[in-house]
C-alpha cells in the first residue's frame, strides 16, 4: 500500500496536467492566491502571468454568476458545508466565455476558529455543459411528442420507494411537481377504491416475474376530484445483484374518452335489448287481443321497423308486417304468405356460404310450439349477403289453436358497434404494447423492436403489410425514404432492385397535397382511379391505407397498411388510434436518431486524437475549400438565367476543380516527400491569376465570418513565371485558409505579394499574410511546422485540422529554395512570411502556352480511333469532347472486345485509346495481345493509356506492356488533342 501511495504522489503532477485540473491556494486575510500553471492555462494566461490575488479570479467571473458563487463560499466559511462546489461562467484572457467548476475546502484556521486558508481545484466543464444542453433539447422534443400522444411517464425507485412523474403525467392529473411527494402510498390513494386490488395484483405479479410486462386499466383521481380512466404500463429497467427489481420505468395513457364511448355503446345495447323485450311482450298481447284491439295493434304492428311474422301450427304464414316484406324482398303480403316457408331453406340454409353451420329455424318453430317460447341468434342469406339476426319466438293462442309469433331483430348495427369496440380495445392494447416496447428497447435492439411493433399493429388491424416512410426534400420536391416494414410472408413492399426512395408525384399527383394537409389516403381496387388501380396492382394490394405522421406540426412521413385480401374502409376511431401509433413510431425513430448522432459525435471526438484520423481530417479540410467553390458556383449557375454569369461560374468551377485535383495528387504524393522523391513541375503561369483564383475560392468563407480582407500586389511584379503553379497555390491557400479559420468574426486579414529581388533568371517573391486571430505562443511556435501537430489540442477540438497542412507547406517552400517564418502574439494575431524563388519566363510579361492549343484548329478527317473503356460515361465524355474534330470513334467495353475488334479489322484503326483497369481483360494484357499478333499494323499502331493512375511506376508499366504513351484522368482536352496530333497528324 505504501508503494502504491508513493507511486501516486510521484505521478500526481502528471495526472494533474493530463486531466487539465487547475489548483489554487487562497490566504483569506491577505487575499493572496497562488494559482497553478494549469489554472492559468484554463483562464488563457501564460504561466506566472496571472496576478496572485483573489481579484484576478473574481474579475474573470461573469457578474451575473458571482452573487451565487459568493453565497456558496460564505456558507462553507460559516461551517455549514464540509466543502463547497460552484459552477460559473468566466471570461478568459482572450475574451472567450467558458464554464468552470470550482471546488474548495478550508485547510487552516486561526486560533479563535476563524478560517485562515482555503485550497481547491478548478476545471473547464464547457463541453459537459454543451452536452447537457443537447440532451435537454432532446428531452424537450421527446416531451413534446409525448404531449401530442397524451402519454405521461413515471420513474419508480424501489430502493427509495419514490415515484418521479414527468410534467405530462402531472398535467393529465391536474397537479404540479410541488403538490405530489412521490410516495407509493400517495400514488395508491389516487387510484379508485374499486380498482386498487386489480392494480396491486397486476403490479405484484409482474415484479414477482409471473408476467412479462405490467399493464393495467384503472381510474385515477384528478386533482379536482373526478376520476379518469387510464392505461398504466411499466417495465423493470434496473435490478440489484440478486436480480431483485430496483427501478421501474413506465407510461400513463389517458383512455377516459374511449372508456366512456364504450360505456355509452354498452348502455345502448342494453336499451335495445330492453326495447326488444318490450316489443315482444306487446306483440304477444296484440295477437291475443287481436280481435278486440285490431285497429290500434295493426297500426303499431305495421309501423314496427323489425320483422314480425305469425305462423300457424299447420306451418302456414298467417300474417306479416311491412318490414317483413321489405327485408325479404316480397312485393305484397299475399305472395309472402304463399312463398315464404317454401323459401325458408334458401333464406336460412343449414350451412352458410362460408361453410359455418346455421341455426335450424324449422326445428326452433316446432320447439316453440311444444315449450312456449324460444330466443336465439341465426344468420339469414338475403341477396347473397349473410345477415345476423336475433329471433324471438312466442307460442300464442290463435282462435282455437296455437300459433307462433316470430320477432326478428337485425343485428348488423349492433355487431358493427361490437366490432368497433373490439377493434378499439385491440388497437389500444396494441398501441400500449408498442409504446412499452419502444420505451424499454435499447439502441442495439431498436430496429428489431421497431419491426416487432409494426407487426403488433399489423396483426391488430388484420393486414398483411405495415410500413413507415420518412419525408425529405431535394431539388424543391418532396420525397419519402423507406424506414422500416413488417409483412406476414407476402413479401416486401419494395421489389428487388427497386429504390427505397419515392417521389410523391410519381405515384398519384394529389397524394402529396392530401397527406400534407393531414388527410388520409384510403383506396381499394373496386373504387379508385385508373392510375391508383395500376399502382395497387403493381404491389399486389387490394386495399391500402396511408396515414400522415406529423411531428411538431410538420409532415414527417407516413405509416401505411396493405390488405392483400379484402377491400375495406378505415373508421374514424381507427384513423385516430393508428395516427397515434404512427406518432409513437416516429418519435421513437427520432429518439434513436438523436442517440445515434450523439454516439457518433462522441466517437468522432474520441478518434480525433489518433494520427490517422488527424490525417483524414486534414484531407477533408484541404478538399472542402475548392469543393465549396464548386458546389457554390454550380448552384449559382443552375439558378442563373444570365449566360455570361453562367459562363463565369463555369470558369470558376473549372479553376476550383483543377485545384481539387491538385490537392488529391498532393495527398497521394505526401509519402514521397520524406523519401525525397517529390518533384516540382516547371511550367509557365500567371502569378496574379493564381492569387486571384485563390481569393475567389476563399471569398465565401471570408464573407461568412464577416472578416475584413485586404490584398496588395507589387506593381513591379512580373506577370509570368516558370514553376509549379499548383504547389505555389497550395502554399497560399493553406496559409489563407488557416488565417480565416483562426480569426474571429469581424477580424482583419491582409495579404501582400512583393518582388524582393530579381536577376536575369530568377525572382524572389515575398508573401506576407497577417491576421488578427487567436495567435500562437512562443512555446507552441517551436513545433508548428511538424507533421500532425497543432499549436494546442484545444485548437484542434475547437477549429478542427491535424497540423499536416503547415508541414506540407514548409516542405514545398524549401523545395522552391525559400523559407517560411511566423511571428505571433497570443490573443492578438499572427504574421506568416514566405520567400520563394521562381524562374523568370522567357516571354517576360505574358504567357502564351496556356492558350496555344485553343488557338490551333485540329482536323482529324479520315482518321479512326478505337476507344477501349469499360465505363459508359467515360466513353461518352471522350466521344463528346472529340465530336467537333472530324474523327471516327469505335468503342469497346473491355480489353477482350477491343482486341477482337482490332484483330478483325486491323487496317481500319489509326490510334487506340486503352483504359487500364477493366473486367474480362485489362488494358495491360489487351495491349500485350495486340502486339503479339505480329503484323505490321499490330506492331506499329499507337496505343495510348487512359487511366487515373498518375504515378511514374504506373506509366512505366504501361510502356512495358506495349503502350506508346499515357493520358491521366480526368482528361484535359488540350492534352488529349496534343497526344492525337502527335500520332495522327
Amino acid at each position: 500500500m505504501g508503494f502504491i501511495k508513493s507511486l501516486f504522489y510521484d505521478n500526481l503532477e502528471f495526472i494533474i496536467k493530463a486531466t487539465g485540473i487547475g489548483l489554487w491556494d487562497w490566504e483569506l486575510d491577505t487575499g493572496k492566491v497562488i494559482y497553478s500553471p494549469e489554472w492559468e492555462a484554463i483562464a488563457g494566461y501564460e504561466p506566472g502571468e496571472l496576478p496572485q490575488s483573489v481579484n484576478a479570479w473574481t474579475s474573470s467571473v461573469l457578474p451575473g454568476d458571482m452573487e451565487s458563487v459568493d453565497k456558496i463560499i460564505e456558507s462553507h466559511l460559516r461551517g455549514e458545508t464540509p466543502y463547497y462546489v460552484a459552477e460559473f461562467r468566466m471570461r478568459k484572457k482572450d475574451g472567450t466565455i467558458i464554464w468552470a467548476q470550482d471546488k474548495g475546502v478550508i485547510t487552516e484556521y486561526h486560533t479563535d476558529g476563524r478560517p485562515k486558508r482555503i485550497v481547491g481545484v478548478i476545471q473547464d466543464v464547457t463541453k459537459l455543459k454543451q452536452t447537457e444542453n443537447e440532451l435537454d433539447n432532446a428531452s424537450k422534443q421527446l416531451d413534446l411528442v409525448a404531449h401530442m400522444c397524451g402519454l405521461g411517464s413515471w420513474d419508480w425507485s424501489l430502493t427509495k420507494n419514490v415515484i418521479t412523474y414527468n410534467d405530462e403525467y402531472l398535467s393529465m392529473m391536474g397537479y404540479t411537481q410541488s403538490e405530489l411527494s412521490g410516495s407509493l402510498e400517495e400514488w395508491e390513494s389516487l387510484i379508485h377504491p374499486d380498482d386498487i386490488n386489480t392494480v396491486n395484483s397486476e403490479l405484484e405479479a409482474y415484479l414477482n416475474g409471473e408476467k412479462e410486462s405490467y399493464m393495467c386499466d384503472a381510474r385515477m383521481r384528478h386533482k379536482d376530484g373526478h376520476y379518469i380512466w387510464t392505461t398504466d404500463m411499466g417495465r423493470i429497467i434496473e435490478r440489484d445483484d440478486n436480480g431483485k427489481p430496483t427501478r421501474v420505468l413506465g407510461g400513463h395513457l389517458n383512455i377516459d374518452h374511449l372508456k366512456k364511448t364504450e360505456e355509452r355503446l354498452q348502455n345502448a345495447l342494453v336499451e335495445i335489448r330492453e326495447y326488444n323485450r318490450r316489443l315482444n311482450k306487446e306483440l304477444e298481447d296484440g295477437i291475443v287481443e287481436l280481435e278486440e284491439t285490431r285497429t290500434t295493434n295493426e297500426s303499431l304492428y305495421n309501423s314496427n321497423p323489425h320483422v314480425n311474422i305469425v305462423i300457424s301450427s299447420n306451418a302456414e304464414v298467417l300474417d306479416c308486417n311491412p318490414a317483413s316484406l321489405e327485408f325479404f324482398g316480397f312485393p305484397d303480403k299475399e305472395s309472402f304468405k304463399g312463398e315464404f316457408l317454401s323459401k325458408m331453406k334458401q333464406f336460412a340454409p343449414r350451412h352458410l356460404p362460408n361453410g359455418k353451420e346455421n341455426a335450424d329455424i324449422t326445428r326452433s318453430l316446432l320447439d316453440t310450439l311444444r315449450f312456449g317460447d324460444n330466443e336465439f341468434e341465426a344468420h339469414l342469406v338475403i341477396n347473397g349477403e349473410i345477415i345476423p339476426v336475433n329471433l324471438t319466438m312466442r307460442r300464442i293462442h290463435y282462435k282455437d289453436t296455437w300459433a307462433v309469433a316470430v320477432y326478428q331483430t337485425d343485428l348488423r348495427r349492433i355487431r358493427k358497434a361490437e366490432q368497433d369496440i373490439e377493434m378499439q380495445d385491440r388497437l389500444l392494447t396494441a398501441v400500449n404494447l408498442v409504446a412499452s416496447r419502444l420505451i424499454s428497447a435499447n439502441q442495439e435492439e431498436f430496429f428489431s423492436a421497431l419491426n416487432g411493433s409494426l407487426g403488433i399493429i399489423g396483426k391488430s388491424v388484420d393486414v398483411q403489410r405495415v410500413y413507415v416512410w420518412k419525408n425529405f426534400e431535394s431539388d424543391g420536391r418532396l420525397y419519402r425514404k423507406h424506414v422500416c416494414e413488417w409483412h406476414n410472408g407476402i413479401g416486401s413492399r419494395l421489389r428487388p432492385g427497386e429504390s427505397d426512395i419515392e417521389r410523391y408525384g410519381d405515384i398519384v399527383s394529389n397524394w402529396e397535397d392530401t397527406l400534407g394537409k393531414g388527410s388520409y389516403i384510403d383506396i381499394s381496387l373496386g373504387s379508385c382511379s385508373d392510375k391508383a388501380r395500376a399502382f395497387l396492382n403493381s404491389v399486389g394490394v387490394v386495399s391500402q391505407l396511408m396515414l400522415p405522421i406529423f411531428v411538431q406540426r410538420k409532415f414527417w412521413g407516413i405509416i401505411g397498411f396493405d390488405d392483400c385480401k379484402n377491400e375495406r374502409k378505415v373508421t374514424e376511431t381507427e384513423e385516430t388510434i393508428l395516427k397515434s401509433a404512427g406518432i409513437l413510431i416516429a418519435s421513437a425513430y427520432l429518439r434513436h436518431e438523436i442517440h445515434q448522432n450523439l454516439v457518433k459525435a462522441k466517437e468522432e471526438a474520441e478518434s480525433s486524437a489518433n494520427a490517422k484520423s488527424s490525417f483524414l481530417a486534414n484531407m477533408s479540410h484541404e478538399i472542402r475549400t475548392p469543393m465549396n467553390a464548386i458546389i457554390g458556383m454550380t448552384t449559382i449557375a443552375m439558378n442563373s438565367h444570365d449566360l455570361q454569369k453562367t459562363n463565369e461560374c463555369l470558369v470558376k468551377i473549372s479553376t476550383a476543380s483543377k485545384h481539387l485535383l491538385g490537392i488529391i495528387n498532393d495527398i497521394l504524393d505526401m509519402s514521397k516527400i520524406n523519401a525525397q522523391k517529390f518533384e516540382l513541375s516547371h511550367e509557365e503561369f500567371y502569378l496574379t491569376k493564381v492569387i486571384n483564383d485563390i481569393t475567389t475560392i476563399m471569398a465565401e468563407r471570408i464573407t461568412e465570418k464577416k472578416l475584413s480582407f485586404q490584398m496588395s500586389i507589387d506593381k513591379n511584379l512580373p506577370s509570368c513565371f516558370i514553376g509549379d503553379e499548383l504547389r505555389l497555390s497550395q502554399i497560399i491557400t493553406n496559409l489563407l485558409s488557416n488565417a480565416v479559420k483562426f480569426t474571429p468574426e469581424y477580424g482583419e486579414i491582409s495579404l501582400s505579394v512583393d518582388l524582393a529581388s530579381k536577376t536575369e533568371t530568377t525572382s524572389e517573391i515575398v508573401f506576407l499574410l497577417k491576421d488578427t486571430g487567436i495567435g500562437i505562443s512562443k512555446e507552441q511556435q517551436s513545433g508548428l511546422f511538424n507533421a500532425f501537430e497543432q499549436a494546442d489540442r484545444g485548437i484542434s477540438r475547437k477549429y478542427g485540422g491535424t497540423g499536416l497542412g503547415l508541414a506540407i507547406t514548409k516542405n514545398i517552400v524549401e523545395m522552391m529554395g525559400g523559407t517560411i517564418r511566423v511571428s505571433s502574439v497570443q490573443g492578438e494575431g499572427s504574421t506568416f512570411t514566405v520567400n520563394v524563388f521562381l524562374t523568370n519566363s522567357l516571354n517576360r510579361d505574358s504567357c502564351t502556352l496556356e492558350n496555344k492549343n485553343a488557338e490551333k484548329n485540329y482536323d482529324f478527317s479520315g482518321k479512326t480511333v478505337l476507344l477501349v473503356e469499360d465505363v459508359e460515361i467515360n466513353r461518352e465524355i471522350v466521344v463528346s469532347l472529340l465530336e467537333s474534330y472530324n474523327i471516327a470513334i469505335d468503342c469497346a467495353e473491355n480489353g477482350e472486345v477491343g482486341f477482337e475488334m482490332f484483330y478483325e479489322c486491323q487496317d481500319r484503326y489509326d490510334l487506340i485509346f486503352m483504359d487500364v483497369h477493366m473486367p474480362v481483360l485489362d488494358g495491360y494484357r489487351a495491349s500485350e495481345k495486340i502486339r503479339a499478333i505480329g503484323s505490321n499494323y499490330a506492331l506499329d499502331i499507337p496505343i495510348v493509356a487512359m487511366t487515373a493512375n498518375a504515378f511514374n511506376e504506373d506509366i512505366e508499366r504501361c510502356k512495358m506492356s506495349g503502350m506508346n504513351d499515357h493520358i491521366s484522368k480526368p482528361l484535359d482536352l488540350n492534352v488529349l488533342l496534343q497526344k492525337m496530333s502527335k500520332y495522327l497528324l
